[in-house]
């Protein structure tokens, strides 16, 4: 059997989830759709989520509080679907700064047309919302949001950023099994992608959703597309310049181009047979064919003036008049018409096949987890069952017995002459002429898909692996880092009872507000960094977001503040205790190294650029970690309404475009008004937090989001185009 790139994708995978560094999977999203659930269904009105630190609740709307009650599996596949899509660990196109992950979410819920479709959808967002907490504090640990182009090798490429991020994520896992032994059970980590709604929703170039994620790839696609527009998929696959993960997104025109290499094909047989008939041309001179008897050219009673002299060229040129010839017992559709119609279906299994593969992907990282257990160790599974649809498309697609297909298909005269030019010694000839139109292009197809798409991702994983080897003493320094700011009259740190910490009430408490309204985490404005959450992975999306601006949510939904601080105190027993971080997650702004973030944010060096701009100009931010009162971003409260919560006051707060204050507590962006530590269970505005911006020049290494599964944009480039 050939090699299997899904199996070695995956065997890499489980190489590194059974490492020493070993990252926790998408479990601690799934378990935090569990929280949401049991509140609904244990609510009076089914609809009611009670705050974390808060008196107050949120309510939901009827048909959403309906949908996640009703199929709460597919609640969890949505709250792990960013991560599964484009594949398992492959995170960044549904993640990243400009690829307006929190607008995914809202163009599948736009799509669902079914309560189980909604639950999906909900999902997302409930991924986004947690994301939006977690990463604040992953990157405070490993030192920058997610890249494959860390500021410890100078924005070259490297995955120890990677490496160290996988490692603070898996550490958050384990703090929430100690904490339950059930969190991880056989029957809270059952779930189920709807698979036709992701069919239509995420995998369709149709869907605004995929039309985010492809946002890079499409027009590297169109450069190929317009450079030869005659090129085959392979040679198109070939010459594309994108990421691993752009090239499973790209799957659909994968095969939309494959149906046209496959139309060619037919095109192909009819020009032959043209030329065979042409006197002008030497096949056709020395056939000399005529219409026979029935006065029509290309049909079984052709003359032709020789065929003892010239059999080979008889026998492919009545072989492709049985091809093309219409046939009654067909309907008027001919031999090839009916050999294509079922090769079309055969390659448009692929993306069912990609689907399933996802959902057994899934289902196996997220297993039941019991205490003692760091992870699933995938080499020990099955990977040809787990990979089993799209290794399967591919053996039926280029497995084909084209002697059985030509025996089925064609009339029987063709038949009857093949087996009379056999008995004067010339070799059957039906299959591979058959054969030699349409098997290269089918295998041409599966050498892109498999060959070419997924080992990129292979090689990346590898490279990954390779590092992590190499990563053994990255726990102990951030069980250092944790205890350092550990409350210093408390229980010890956030991972020794994360359900009492800042991190994990918060993330609760935002995950609710966001499935009451949207619009708690939806940009503002459509640029692609906006003045709202505009990423999964970066520090300070949570100073963007709806209840951070806005002083009367605030105190209900983030009720120790929406800082470093917040997140890593305790509240145990009634009795808080304010931890001591002395610094918060970076503010990644570059003004002239490319070692270190500047010290000194303003709106030219926090000023949103590429890669390769940042190289050159050694200026500007990656990743939008930053609040938005260092850009004057114009980020404000909006004054939305939610259910539960108190009417909002008429007055919008935040910083307007310039980065002036409009908060009326009369305190300008960046410095701080409130130094006593209680006063922070409702702070005005973020200006007047005491924690400042958080700024930091240090070089210690990043982090990309605690609820990750793999925990690998893979769709990050290799080199740092």
């Amino acid at each position: 059997m050939r090699t299997s790139y899904l199996g070695s994708l995956l065997s890499l995978s489980g190489l590194l989830l059974s490492s020493e560094a070993a990252a926790y999977t998408t479990r601690v999203h799934i378990a935090l759709a569990n929280d949401i659930h049991g509140a609904l269904v244990a609510s009076t009105d089914g609809r009611t989520v009670a705050l974390a630190g808060s008196d107050a609740v949120v309510r939901l709307a009827e048909d959403d509080a309906r949908s996640i009650r009703d199929w709460p599996e597919a609640f969890r596949a949505g709250a792990v679907g960013p991560d599964n899509f484009v594949f398992p660990g492959m995170t960044d196109l549904t993640h990243a700064l400009g690829l307006s992950p929190y607008d995914q979410c809202e163009d599948l819920y736009g799509l669902a047309a079914t309560d189980e479709e909604r639950a999906y959808a909900l999902g997302c967002f409930l991924h986004g919302a947690s994301d939006a907490v977690v990463h604040h504090y992953v990157n405070f640990l490993t030192g920058e949001t997610f890249t494959l182009n860390p500021i410890s090798h100078a924005r070259e490429s490297s995955f120890s950023n990677a490496a160290r991020h996988i490692v603070a994520e898996s550490m958050v896992q384990d703090a929430l099994l100690d904490a339950d032994p059930e969190v991880f059970g056989e029957e809270a980590m059952r779930h189920t992608i709807p698979q036709d709604f992701a069919l239509r929703a995420v995998v369709s170039p149709t869907s605004p959703a995929w039309t985010r994620m492809a946002t890079h790839a499409l027009p590297a696609w169109e450069v190929v597309d317009a450079a030869d527009p005659d090129a085959f998929l392979v040679e198109r696959v070939e010459a594309l310049e994108v990421a691993p993960a752009e090239y499973l997104v790209l799957l659909p025109l994968m095969i939309d181009r494959a149906h046209i290499d496959l139309d060619l094909g037919v095109l192909a047989v009819e020009d032959t047979l043209a030329r065979y008939q042409d006197p002008s041309t030497p096949i056709g001179g020395r056939l000399g064919v005529e219409p026979g008897p029935d006065g029509l050219l290309g049909t079984s009673d052709d003359d032709t003036d020789c065929w003892l002299t010239c059999p080979e060229l008889y026998a492919e040129y009545f072989t492709l008049v049985a091809m093309l010839e219409p046939r009654a017992d067909y309907g008027g559709t001919s031999a090839t018409d009916e050999i294509v119609a079922e090769l079309h279906g055969d390659l448009d299994g692929l993306l069912p096949a990609y689907v399933e593969t996802v959902a057994a992907a899934s289902q196996a990282i997220n297993a039941p987890l019991a205490p003692g257990e760091s992870s699933i160790d995938l080499v020990e599974l099955d990977l040809e069952s787990l990979t089993g649809p799209i290794e399967d498309w591919a053996d039926d697609l280029v497995d084909i017995d084209w002697d059985l297909v030509a025996r089925t298909a064609f009339p029987d005269w063709l038949l009857d002459l093949e087996d009379f030019l056999s008995s004067l010694g010339i070799a059957p000839f039906l299959n591979d002429l058959l054969a030699s139109y349409f098997q290269p292009l089918i295998d041409e197809t599966r050498d892109a898909v498999l060959d070419i798409a997924l080992a990129e991702a292979e090689a990346v994983l590898a490279d990954l692996i390779a590092e992590l080897e190499a990563s053994d003493s990255i726990e102990a320094e951030f069980l250092e880092r944790l205890q350092a700011a550990a409350p210093a009259d408390g229980p010890g740190t956030v991972l020794d009872d994360l359900p009492s910490s800042g991190l994990w009430m918060h993330s609760h408490n935002m995950v609710a507000v966001t499935l009451a309204d949207h619009r708690m985490m939806l940009p503002t404005e459509p640029d692609w960094g906006g003045v709202g959450p505009a990423s999964f992975d970066a520090s300070y999306t949570l100073a963007w977001s709806q209840p951070a601006l806005c002083d009367d949510i605030r105190p209900h939904v983030l009720p120790l503040g929406d800082d470093l601080r917040a997140l890593l105190s305790l509240s145990v027993d009634g009795v808080q205790h304010w931890a001591e971080p002395g610094q918060d997650a970076p503010v990644e702004c570059h003004a002239g190294e490319l070692t270190a973030f500047t010290t000194t944010p303003d709106g030219v060096s926090c000023a949103l650029t590429d890669l390769d701009t940042l190289m050159d100009s050694r200026t500007g931010s990656l990743s939008r970690a930053f609040p938005p009162e260092i850009a004057g971003a114009g980020a404000a409260c909006l004054g939305i309404a939610i259910d539960g919560l108190p009417e909002p006051e008429t007055e919008t707060t935040g910083t307007d475009t310039t980065g002036t204050d409009t908060t009326g507590t009369g305190t300008t962006p960046g410095t701080s008004s409130e130094t006593d530590p209680t006063k922070r269970a409702a702070p005005k505005s973020r200006a007047s937090e005491p924690s400042g911006c958080g700024c930091q020049s240090s070089s210690s290494l990043p982090g990309m989001g605690w609820l990750v599964l793999v925990l690998l944009p893979l769709s990050a480039r290799r080199s740092r185009h």
